[in-house]
């Protein structure tokens, strides 16, 4: 018989074992008396009998329900700790990643700016060299000209 039974089977249980026990001492003395007890008392702490068995045997099953219901919930306590273990963890990596990708995307922004005012460095100094080529095209097509004008001298001042 289980110790966790709820005060309403309690009861009944006790009642029915409180009629059976003034049925039992009825008979005691009945017995002792050499009284003859009569058939619908004798029927009657049969029936009060095999209501304390049943009812004894309710409580039984209930406190067994009640220990698997106790299990169930220590299982789903246990359940319950370990998600918000996993959920705490889980937030704790989304936090870290989150701080990883504003970083990144620091140092990517700050890159993008560094390549574009490389690029326009670039696109500068492409026109310098063009401006600069073009200024050396024209020295040496002066120098081409001042230099057939020197060998032109150089002759005439040879032929004198």
């Amino acid at each position: 018989m289980g110790t966790h039974r709820h005060a309403t089977q309690n009861v009944v249980a006790y009642g029915h074992a409180a009629m059976f026990c003034s049925l039992q001492c009825a008979h005691a003395r009945c017995e002792k008396n050499k009284t003859v007890v009569d058939p619908s008392s004798l029927q009657k702490l049969t029936s009060l009998r095999a209501e304390a068995d049943e009812a004894n045997a309710r409580a039984d099953e209930l406190e067994t329900q009640v220990k698997q219901l106790e299990a169930e919930h220590t299982t789903k306590d246990h359940e319950l700790l370990s998600l918000e273990i996993r959920v705490k963890n889980l937030e704790e990596m989304l936090e870290k990643t989150e701080n990883q990708l504003r970083e990144t995307s620091a140092k990517f922004n700050e890159a993008d700016l560094k390549a574009e005012q490389s690029e326009r460095e670039v696109t500068s100094l492409e026109q310098k060299l063009a401006e600069k080529e073009e200024k050396y095209e024209e020295l040496q097509t002066k120098f081409t000209s001042s230099q057939a004008e020197l060998d032109e001298l150089s002759r005439q001042f040879e032929d004198l």
